[in-house]
């Protein structure tokens, strides 16, 4: 299994994962000359897209699925919920549309499993990629890493994991207002780097290894200083960077590292 990251953070997001079987883009939430010159650096022809899977309906989640499924006809997998929203700001046709609702589904003998996060939108989902042995975990968009969201992800071998501000830095901002630094923080708003590193210790502990932190904010955040509070969470436990545990990035502008996840 393949993974990659193509865009994350608030100006757009977009993954793909790859198996000997198909090709499945998480979110399409770039334009598309940006979608389509990012998928070309990774090697990937936007024609063989079988699936676009959406996590919610926020225009950083969505703003290329029009013309991309248009385009290139992949059929559109979204909460039943999120359907709804997602129709009153684009167009997808009606043959191309899929439902998924609160169970395992099946696209391309890739099983998905979704499981809800706390984010101020319409049902917002995470999501569980397993093809044979290999599991592929995505958690985005969340105030909150409750105890439900932990156990779907425990057994993956790598965790796509919002890292998206730094407390202080959010908290001095003079260009951020009350109110918008209230939802940041609030539990349907979007993971510190202290909430991050809490969790991806415990899923150390429980077996993973790889992890991508994503979804960082521009404006109050670094990627050396989400890197460093995770790197000595991880190090405060007894963990050896790049033996016991790996941290990568993810990036808003630019493609990240190319994840080859063993499936047997």
């Amino acid at each position: 299994m393949r993974v990659i990251n193509l865009a994350s953070g608030s100006k757009g997001n977009c993954s793909v994962i790859q198996t000997q079987v198909g090709t499945i883009m998480l979110d399409c939430g770039l334009n598309i000359k940006d979608l389509l010159q990012r998928l070309s650096q990774a090697n990937i022809a936007p024609e063989s897209v079988d699936a676009i899977v959406i996590t919610h309906e926020h225009n950083d989640h969505i703003k290329g699925l029009e013309r991309f499924s248009k385009k290139y006809g992949a059929g559109v997998w979204a909460n039943a919920e999120a359907w709804p929203m997602i129709d009153k700001v684009i167009m997808v046709a009606p043959q191309k549309k899929r439902v998924f609702y609160d169970k395992p589904f099946m696209v391309g003998g890739v099983k998905i499993t979704p499981f809800p996060v706390s984010h101020d939108s319409v049902n917002c989902q995470g999501f569980s990629f397993e093809y044979k042995n290999a599991k592929f975990s995505y958690a985005t968009d969340l105030g909150f890493v409750s105890g439900e969201n932990l156990s779907h992800l425990l057994g993956s071998k790598l965790i796509f994991i919002e890292s998206n501000h730094d407390e202080q830095m959010l908290k001095d901002n003079p260009n951020y207002p009350i109110y918008l630094k209230a939802r940041i923080k609030s539990s349907k708003g979007h993971l510190s780097n202290t909430q991050c590193a809490e969790a991806v210790v415990y899923l150390a502990k429980n077996g993973t290894r790889y992890f991508a932190l994503s979804h960082l904010s521009e404006n109050n955040n670094t990627p050396e200083l989400a890197f460093s509070v995770v790197a000595n969470a991880l190090e405060n436990e007894g963990f050896r960077l790049e033996k016991d545990a790996f941290i990568r990035l993810t990036y808003q502008h630019k493609i990240g590292n190319n994840f080859n996840l063993k499936e047997d």
